[in-house]
């Protein structure tokens, strides 16, 4: 390649990485509403942010859904405020994923919001059906973090799609061809995790603050040797540090994945009797600047392939954030050309 063309390539790339950039920007300004436009063909409200995502990949164009958790928040302990449950008996769909614990705060208060609104139709995701027992748990339980997976996440979006045509016909078309761009850009994700990131994280072991990655670390061949966490919010006792320590220390684990907002004191307890490194993750939409989800797994796998040591890892996140963006860019790069 001369001088020139590598010089426009350069140039090309570094626009399209600011593209990307603004679009993540403009994602999160949408995505911020929090009153329903008369204009929107459906009011669409989410209960997380990545169903938001998917829902507004879906409904782009003639809906911007609006979600009641933003990220920032723990969705397992979160209480409804008076303006959300008035956005409810506003609604016209309600997307949850319907997963115990996650969403207690809805569950709870499911009564009182058909009372007040009927006609809600209510979108439930997931079940216990597709749930899978977590290996690393002390105790057996299902794992209900499968939205973590974009295979899931693909039968996700169509069983939306198919109940937002049923409840708006006429724009059947725009909101399949919506549905079918989207997951062209989850296949070629799924692709890249299977020909590209899988061979270079597989084997590798690690220790979890909390179960929030098997599907996705099950799709890259990561195997999770302990979980720090018991239960949720609930810090762990002496012994089972120790033990987790002692796990590591046999496996030679030398990476922690933790997500915002872990415990720091037993982090550090850990990582100076092991020397671990901290890889910084997120289950959940808004996190790191990022609010779309393809993004969000991007970054993900980036952080677990680039782990930092604790002292560093406060300013990992942003650093983090801007490299996925160059991917993303990349990557978008790439699906423009397959496309043409």
């Amino acid at each position: 390649m001369n001088k020139k063309r590598m010089m426009a390539f350069l140039l090309f790339f570094t626009a399209l990485m600011f593209a990307n950039l603004n679009t993540e920007r403009n994602l999160a300004l949408a995505l911020q509403k929090q009153e329903f436009d008369p204009n929107d063909t459906l009011n669409v409200v989410t209960t997380i942010g990545i169903v938001q995502n998917w829902a507004y990949e879906i409904g782009k164009g003639l809906f911007t859904p609006i979600s009641i958790v933003s990220g920032l928040e723990d969705p397992h302990t979160y209480e409804m405020t008076t303006q959300e449950r008035e956005l409810l008996s506003e609604a016209d769909v309600l997307i949850r994923l319907g997963i115990e614990g996650l969403e207690s705060w809805l569950s709870s208060a499911m009564d009182s919001i058909l009372e007040d609104n009927p006609n809600l139709v209510v979108i439930t995701l997931a079940n216990e059906s597709i749930m899978r027992e977590d290996p690393a748990a002390d105790e057996s339980f299902l794992n209900p973090h499968v939205w973590m997976s974009p295979i899931y996440a693909k039968s996700f979006v169509k069983n939306i799609t198919t109940t937002i045509i049923s409840l708006d016909p006429e724009n059947e078309e725009k909101y399949l061809s919506n549905r079918d761009n989207y997951l062209y850009d989850l296949d070629d994700l799924i692709k890249r995790i299977n020909d590209e990131y899988r061979p270079e994280v597989e084997g590798m072991k690690v220790v979890v603050h909390h179960p929030s990655f098997m599907y996705l670390f099950d799709l890259l061949g990561i195997e999770r040797v302990a979980i720090i966490e018991e239960q949720h919010e609930t810090e762990p006792s002496p012994e089972h540090i120790q033990n987790v320590i002692n796990e590591m220390k046999e496996e030679n684990v030398k990476t922690i994945v933790v997500q915002p907002q872990f415990d720091a004191n037993v982090i550090s307890q850990i990582v100076s009797e092991t020397g671990a490194k901290i890889a910084s993750l997120s289950p959940l939409l808004p996190a790191f600047g990022l609010t779309s989800y393809i993004s969000l797994i991007e970054y993900d796998i980036y952080a677990l392939q680039n782990p930092e040591n604790l002292a560093e890892s406060a300013s990992f996140p942003f650093i983090g954030a801007i490299f996925s963006l160059i991917l993303l860019s990349l990557t978008s790069w790439i699906l423009m050309k397959k496309k043409k």
